[in-house]
This record gives C-alpha cells, sequence and structure tokens, in this order.
C-alpha cells in the first residue's frame, strides 16, 4: 500500500524495472481471460460457501490429517468426493461475433445444466475458455461428465464446446 500521492510514481517505477521483461498494461478482461484459461477460480463465481473444494475441482488442496482443527472439517467429511451431482467444468468453444460475458446456459446433450461462471477470451488458444457448473440429477464420475456432448448458448445460438476438468492453458 502507498499514500496516493505516490500511486503514479510507483507505477512509472514499476513500468521501468518491467521494461526489460516486456512489462506492459493489461485491461481487466484480459486479465480475467488469462486467469480462466489457467483454472483459476474466483471467489463469488466459481468459489462460494454453497460449493465444497470437490465440487469446485481442488480436492486436492484439501488435507483431512491436518494435526490442526480447521472450519469445516466436519463438513467435508460428510461430503461426497467421487461421484458428484454437482461438479465445475472448464469450457472451450469458438469465440462468436456475439461475445459470452458469463451467465450463458451450459447444454449436455441437449439440456440445460448449468451456466458459465466466467468466460473470456484467450489469445493464446485463439478460442473463449470458461467455467461453469454442470448439475446432474444423480452423482457421476467425472468421466461420465467428459463422455458427454456439450454446447454454450451465446445469445441463442448454440455453440459445441469441449468440456475438461484440467486447464486448457498452458497446455
Amino acid at each position: 500500500y502507498v499514500p496516493i500521492a505516490d500511486a503514479a510514481a510507483l507505477y512509472d517505477s514499476l513500468c521501468k524495472a518491467g521494461a526489460e521483461f516486456g512489462l506492459r498494461d493489461c485491461g481487466y478482461y484480459a486479465l480475467d481471460a488469462l486467469r480462466i484459461e489457467a483454472g483459476r477460480r474466483a471467489f463469488g463465481a466459481e468459489l462460494s460457501p454453497d460449493c465444497t473444494p470437490y465440487e469446485a475441482g481442488l480436492g486436492f488442496a484439501v488435507k483431512m490429517d491436518k494435526a490442526v482443527e480447521f472450519i469445516g472439517r466436519q463438513a467435508l467429511r460428510r461430503a461426497p468426493r467421487g461421484e458428484l451431482a454437482k461438479r465445475l467444468l472448464i469450457f472451450t468453444f469458438p469465440a462468436t461475433a456475439l461475445f459470452a460475458w458469463g451467465g450463458e446456459p451450459i447444454l449436455r446433450e441437449g439440456e440445460p445444466v448449468g451456466e458459465l461462471t466466467s468466460v473470456g477470451y484467450s489469445a493464446a488458444l485463439g478460442q473463449m475458455v470458461g467455467m461453469g457448473f454442470v448439475h446432474s440429477k444423480q452423482p457421476e464420475r467425472v468421466e461420465q461428465l467428459l463422455a458427454s456432448r456439450y454446447e454454450i448458448e451465446v445469445s441463442g445460438a448454440r455453440i459445441a464446446a469441449r468440456a475438461s476438468v484440467k486447464a486448457p492453458w498452458p497446455g
């Protein structure tokens, strides 16, 4: 943190120090697209009190055998892990003239099963990348989910999408 009066000087110093590394300004949507294509979840979008780490694809970060107690341990012990009725998937799909902003329906085998929580254009991949929770009537293994056909509905147009649990970048 710096006083407001020093913010411009700090910005200039950072730009000067980063010039040899190609540092340059970046807009918020470009920055958010980098987060999404790397599979980084965001609080309020992919992470909330209504979502377990297992549903968000972050089960690897849960250490149930920690020597210290932590908030939520008992709830996580009861939470399903392998077969889930709600799971975060990462989607890639072609960019269209109508830009996806988030909230677009996710269709599985033609039926609505969720909506995109975050989406952006990946310049590195040349396509859209989004994340969203897929809901099913019965708990399913991830292999069952990934074997399905998905589409993202962008402004009424259905766009074929590839689903994954792994971030598409870096590949």
